[in-house]
């Protein structure tokens, strides 16, 4: 991944609201990257969009606020406000995954501002998603015990009460995804098992 240089003139012109930056101290991320595409797949998928990323020095991930992107009026920013709120949990569960994938891993996470990405490189988050992973031969026996921690991460990522038409599927790919790029199995969801039948 190359990505693109960030020179100071061009900073304000991203759409960044807030950062995450991830300090991995044992080889936690895979040469491949493909742990870190889960693991941005799940960022995604919560109260904030996941803009871009960049993996050296270290990883970086920047967030914008949907509020801000769907044109909500903007207003004096503070770190309680809900979305910087929703940035810290999410910086939170990061950590419960990467947990969650080898426990004897050993990241600091902490976010950083804007200004950290003055000339570094980095790529959009749809750029980097879209980048080629290699194919390799996925077992379809998944032990029980995996599925269970995996569907106990995916519930603080969604918790039950949040649900609403469609969530199911958001749900079935964050599985699918983890189950996929961390521990090599291929999990098929209820749709792909069942294709003549409709969920919503």
């Amino acid at each position: 991944m190359k990505g693109s240089i960030i020179e100071k003139e061009f900073l304000g012109f991203l759409n960044v609201d807030a950062l995450i930056r991830i300090k991995d101290k044992s080889g936690f991320f895979d040469k491949n990257q493909n742990r870190l595409k889960a693991l941005l797949f799940v960022a995604n998928n919560c109260e904030a969009k996941v803009s871009h990323v960049g993996i050296e020095p270290d990883i970086i991930i920047t967030f914008s606020n949907l509020n801000s992107i769907m044109g909500s009026p903007t207003e004096k920013r503070h770190s309680y406000e809900p979305f910087y709120r929703e940035v810290i949990r999410i910086g939170l569960l990061l950590e419960k995954f990467i947990m969650l994938v080898d426990s004897k891993a050993i990241v600091e996470i902490d976010y950083p501002s804007k200004k950290i990405l003055e000339g570094r490189a980095i790529s959009s988050y749809d750029e980097f998603m879209n980048e080629p992973s290699e194919k390799s031969e996925l077992s379809t026996v998944i032990p029980e015990s995996i599925v269970a921690k995996v569907d106990s991460f995916i519930a603080l990522v969604i918790p039950p009460q949040n649900y609403k038409m469609g969530t199911c599927h958001w749900i079935w790919n964050m599985k699918k995804t983890i189950l996929r790029y961390c521990f090599g199995f291929n999990w098929k969801t209820p749709s792909e098992r069942n294709p003549h039948i409709f969920y919503d």
